[in-house]
């Protein structure tokens, strides 16, 4: 990665621990592989708490089979052990859930993408082989959709879209329920590091308005090289407003005829799941697991408030 985006990554604010980073020299060589610990503010039914984000894990391929990587785990593993009051928590790969899971992590929940059809043309081409007929039945199937969006109601809420975020999200983020979930501080400075600051990727904000002001928002992304929209975080005040604001946002994506899914990601448990499946998301197999490890319990019987904004932070 270059260093505008470490140097991002591994920004923290003064009221956090500062970042810890582990190396691996094997017989001599420089540096054949790391890992890295990031203190991130999370809250815990109610309650802030300073999370130990595990990241950045890697080893040379010429290495790997050899037990470094689990050497690793455990050499991390006997660190978190001296910092008790740092719950620790990690969306690892494929191949590292093994070797966490095998040092005393435990997996808390899998990540499950849920979609959106917009557009089904380039779905159904395969399937049915002629493109004139993939086009009817798209067709078909987006003018059901569009008269379903219409007939829904969405109130009297609208949606605003804007490219940073002011000073009401902290007053929304203040208002926002938090007891019995585990969630990532959403704060506007925080909000402006993971997304307005980013240094590779251009987010926007889909506001949930109301004549009493902010009811909830989006953070998404259009894809740059497919049609999809892509949800990063997502937060309302009440799970209501949710459905409300995804037909709203659905409806001006179908308007503007530029994409074919909207996607959204976020753990199995989620408050927000059975929402999403009302809203017309489809649920898609897991993508993933995420991994904690905790000592004392902290993280109780709350859910987690996971999504794909939870991922390399």
């Amino acid at each position: 990665m270059t260093r505008r985006w470490l140097d991002w990554r591994y920004g923290h604010t003064p009221d956090v621990p500062a970042p810890r980073i582990f190396w691996i020299r094997y017989a001599d060589q420089p540096a054949v592989g790391m890992a890295s610990v990031t203190f991130r503010r999370y809250w815990v039914n109610g309650e802030p708490r300073d999370l130990a984000v595990l990241g950045d894990i890697s080893l040379n391929k010429k290495l790997r089979g050899r037990g470094l990587g689990r050497e690793l785990m455990e050499f991390i593993g006997r660190h978190l052990n001296d910092w008790p009051q740092h719950a620790a928590f990690v969306i690892p790969t494929s191949i590292e859930e093994g070797a966490l899971r095998a040092t005393g992590w435990t997996t808390a929940g899998s990540l499950v993408p849920h979609v959106f059809v917009v557009d089904p043309t380039e779905k159904l081409e395969p399937l049915l082989r002629r493109p004139w007929l993939a086009r009817t039945a798209a067709a078909v199937f987006k003018r059901l959709v569009a008269i379903g969006l219409r007939l829904s109601n969405p109130g009297r809420s609208w949606l605003q879209f804007v490219d940073d975020v002011d000073e009401t999200f902290d007053t929304f983020w203040r208002q926002v329920p938090k007891r019995n979930m585990i969630l990532r501080d959403m704060s506007q400075e925080t909000l402006r590091w993971r997304y307005m600051r980013h240094p590779d990727s251009r987010f926007r904000v889909a506001k949930l308005m109301s004549h009493e002001g902010l009811e909830g928002y989006m953070i998404f992304e259009v894809g740059r090289r497919d049609a999809t929209c892509r949800i990063y975080d997502v937060l309302v005040k009440q799970p209501r407003d949710l459905r409300r604001m995804l037909m709203l946002f659905a409806r001006h994506f179908q308007t503007m005829g530029s994409l074919n899914t909207i996607r959204l990601v976020v753990a199995d448990g989620h408050p927000y799941s059975r929402d999403l499946w009302k809203a017309g998301f489809v649920t898609r197999p897991a993508q993933g697991v995420f991994q904690v490890r905790s000592a004392g319990g902290v993280f109780g019987h709350c859910a987690w408030h996971i999504t794909s904004g939870d991922q390399d932070v």
